[in-house]
């Protein structure tokens, strides 16, 4: 007995690889997920319908609209059951490598024709109810004046024990109508009142690297970020504890192995927690996600309005963006007694109350503790103390020749250039004795302890009151880490000119001194009056020098804290130099356009480009020419 095979059975045989190799890669499960969307947006149609359904059986027109609301109820169901049956295999949180999946996955040419005839059904029944409600326009609105189907503007909510609402852009158009509308979803009694009411709830957008603090002091606009038929979920957030990395913390179930990840769902409660990683020294990950809104909005703008409003509660007038923290000791002061109780512990929430969660400790900066600033400023305190000693030698300088060649300005005995170190190292070290760093108030580091005690104990991490005051304390903490970072890489720069401790100058031998004193005038004004000026010649038709190197490290030096912080709000100088109104005459206040550039530059690098061989080898060659 034989079997033939012709070359179409061959061809038959490849085509039906080729679609059963396709759908296991992915087509079932695109297609499903397509569906799945569908159907999602069609429930929120049916729900805009149906209230245009009972506003016309209200009026007493025509009962065919309720007829036809029934009709899509029903095909709804039917596409519902449908859809849940597939989704345990084609589904986001399918398992992988199943059988049944994979057979489901032949299967889904028959699924998907099934789906495809009632989506069909549905927009026939919706096509049926607009040409109803064209022969009534006459006697009630459109549909589209009332939020119908074809203009409906709704958007998809899941809250946090995972229940899907259909929501109208008109009954909630802000985050202060999501808020109230939360509210009653969670009325007073409600486990999940309370976190409501504390703000204690993030929103998650459909991408999953996109979440939303509605408390944040800068949110964006409702509707500018959440959008038309878009599906969002909520999260409670809860106070992060180092056993969920390996117990479910609302059915106790242990894993086997430590999480790692972003986002977690436990098999046996269904629960969905995400977990969002608190590091030292460093912004939590929802206080970064209100400091990415200040930086979107404005940071100067929030920071004046924060020192405004802070100013005007206590009947004060606003102080200087610069004395900021100064003030805060005194604004944290008046809020210490503002808070709340928190809830009692029979009425506390819990995680096992919700179905998605957020976990997140909160972060405050302590900012008596900027280990980083405090090592540069012991830093920059001993290079300067290596500077005075520079200078000091240089002073005492007694050798005839060279004394005699300062007076005239020569190259002769490495005069010039000597002088020029001098005046360059005493307008440096004059630039830091009168500098004015941002410092803040000596009692803030007890007032802030007590202060994020009250907190916790209120459970208000997260409301928007004390995000403010946690988002400037970051604020100023990354203000003292750029201002950190500019004093470190000065020192590291004027550490090429210092001495080191208990160096000290020889004093040149009386013999010495006198065997020199005939050769003075001899030499030095000859010498003055050829090498010198033929030197000097020379250079007049060199390449011009960057003067404003030296103006631009003074600033630095002097007014760090106000470089800092402008340069941190604005990411530029440009209120800096409007405010100090920098003068153009002179090298001390040489500050013509490449100057403002190079500062800005060097503000980018956070200070990183002052120190290397583009700025020291200029410096340098300003320097030998007696820096004049």
């Amino acid at each position: 007995m034989s079997f033939g095979l012709s070359i179409s059975d061959c061809f038959l045989l490849i085509n039906g690889l080729r679609k059963l190799t396709v759908l296991l890669r992915g087509e079932a499960t695109d297609g499903f997920r397509r569906y799945e969307n569908m159907y999602y947006q069609l429930a929120g149609v049916a729900e805009t319908l149906s209230q245009f359904a009972e506003e016309v059986s209200s009026q007493g027109q025509d009962m065919r609209f309720a007829i036809e609301i029934r009709n899509i109820r029903r095909i709804l169901k039917k596409f519902f059951s449908s859809i849940q049956q597939l989704k345990p295999h084609l589904g986001r949180k399918r398992r992988r490598r199943s059988l049944l999946g994979a057979i489901e996955k032949i299967k889904w040419p028959i699924h998907s024709e099934k789906l495809s005839q009632l989506y069909q059904d549905l927009m026939s029944q919706v096509a049926i109810i607009t040409l109803l409600n064209q022969f009534h326009t006459g006697s009630i609105r459109p549909i589209a004046a009332t939020g119908g189907l074809i203009s409906t503007s709704c958007f998809y909510f899941e809250d946090a024990r995972r229940e899907l609402r259909t929501i109208n852009f008109v009954s909630i158009s802000s985050w202060k109508d999501l808020h109230e509308f939360l509210l009653r979803v969670f009325p007073g009694g409600d486990p999940g009142h309370e976190m409501i009411r504390r703000q204690r709830y993030l929103i998650h957008k459909s991408d999953p690297d996109i979440s939303i603090l509605c408390s944040s002091p800068r949110i964006k606009p409702f509707r500018d970020i959440v959008m038309n038929h878009e599906r969002v979920r909520m999260s409670i957030i809860f106070e992060y504890q180092e056993s969920y990395e390996w117990k479910c913390p609302k059915c106790a179930t242990e894993r086997s192995a430590e999480f790692r990840g972003v986002a977690l769902a436990c098999d046996n409660c269904d629960l969905l927690l995400h977990f969002q990683d608190s590091h030292d020294n460093r912004p939590d990950p929802l206080t970064e996600i209100a400091l990415r809104d200040l930086r979107a909005d404005g940071m100067r703008k929030f920071v004046q309005d924060f020192i405004s409003e802070e100013s005007l509660a206590r009947g004060h007038s606003a102080p200087d963006i610069d004395e900021i923290g100064l003030q805060l000791g005194d604004w944290i002061h008046d809020r210490l007694t503002n808070f709340e109780p928190g809830p009692t512990l029979s009425r506390q929430p819990q995680i096992r109350n919700f179905r998605m969660v957020t976990v997140c400790r909160s972060q405050w900066p302590n900012l008596s503790h900027h280990i980083s600033y405090q090592d540069a400023i012991k830093h920059i305190s001993k290079t300067m103390e290596g500077v005075k000693r520079a200078i000091q030698h240089l002073k005492n300088e007694d050798f005839p020749l060279a004394q005699f060649a300062a007076l005239l300005n020569s190259r002769f005995w490495n005069a010039r250039a000597n002088q020029g170190r001098l005046r360059f190292l005493q307008s440096m070290l004059q630039a830091y004795e009168s500098r004015k760093p941002l410092v803040w108030s000596r009692t803030i580091s007890r007032l802030l302890r007590d202060y994020i005690q009250r907190v916790d104990e209120a459970g208000a991490q997260f409301r928007t009151s004390v995000l403010r005051i946690r988002c400037v304390l970051w604020i100023c903490w990354d203000v003292l880490r750029v201002q950190a970072g500019l004093f470190l890489r000065c020192s590291n720069l004027l550490d090429l000119f210092a001495l080191p401790e208990g160096y000290e100058r020889q004093k040149t031998p009386l013999a010495l001194k006198l065997f020199a004193m005939p050769h003075t005038v001899l030499l030095m004004i000859p010498w003055r009056l050829t090498f010198d000026l033929m030197e000097d010649a020379a250079k007049l038709f060199a390449e011009e020098r960057p003067l404003y190197l030296v103006s631009s490290i003074q600033q630095f030096l002097m007014r760090p804290g106000a470089i800092a912080l402008d340069f941190y709000l604005d990411r530029d100088l440009s209120h800096y130099f409007n405010t100090y109104k920098l003068r153009d005459d002179g090298v001390g206040g040489n500050f013509p356009p490449t100057c403002r550039r190079w500062m800005e530059d060097v503000m980018r690098s956070e200070g990183q480009s002052l120190d290397t061989v583009q700025v020291v080898q200029p410096l340098l060659e300003i320097i030998e020419e007696g820096y004049t």
